[in-house]
């Protein structure tokens, strides 16, 4: 079984230990606040994989944590959950945020990359692939913020097996980093025979 760091948010002291015990049964590492605000102030991006925070709390409502979070973080997965949930309650909370985001397509498995440069080789140039499905999830009205780009390996020499490592396609939110997929040989590419090389090294 995975483990990872959860950091938990419930202003109920009981139900915090209770949830904190069962977690932690499970080899997850654990760090609980009851209060909010005190949560987010000491959140830091990175050192969790998971926040758990009740919605219904004095000080700060567990919409505005997910809003405080969500701006260091806005990758790592949170679950919402109160003990008070009607069919309002959960309304709102998928309008509000907890499912406002989209799941974009950015390329699938076998998606070509044209004229990446080969040293050596007898094109000079070869074809990549992307190595697997590869979607993000994408705040809504933040669609027009993803770019991608190719990033090729230096100084790629023939010759290379199908399959073997050319570079990454890297996606990004703005400036940040969100997401890469390996993008790999489409297939076997042989190295120039020497006269084809002896010729390059001549006349170029």
């Amino acid at each position: 079984m995975q483990t990872g760091r959860i950091l938990l948010i419930d202003n109920e002291v009981g139900l915090c230990r209770m949830m904190e015990a069962v977690l932690r049964d499970q080899d997850h590492q654990v760090k609980t606040f009851t209060n909010p605000v005190q949560a987010v102030a000491e959140f830091s991006a990175g050192d969790y994989d998971l926040v758990i925070t009740d919605i219904k709390m004095p000080e700060m409502n567990g919409y505005d944590a997910f809003d405080e979070i969500r701006k260091m973080n806005k990758k790592i997965p949170i679950i919402a959950q109160t003990a008070y949930a009607m069919e309002n309650d959960r309304k709102t909370i998928l309008d509000y945020g907890f499912n406002a985001f989209s799941k974009q397509k950015i390329a699938v498995k076998g998606d070509q990359i044209q004229n990446i440069p080969i040293v050596e080789s007898e094109d000079k140039v070869a074809v990549g692939e992307i190595a697997k499905d590869l979607y993000v999830m994408v705040k809504k009205g933040q669609e027009k913020e993803i770019s991608q780009e190719v990033e090729v390996k230096d100084s790629l020499t023939a010759p290379i097996a199908k399959g073997e490592l050319l570079g990454n396609l890297t996606v990004y939110n703005g400036e940040e980093v969100i997401s890469t997929v390996n993008v790999v040989a489409a297939e076997d590419i042989e190295r120039a025979n020497i006269i084809v090389r002896l010729w390059r090294k001549i006349f170029n």
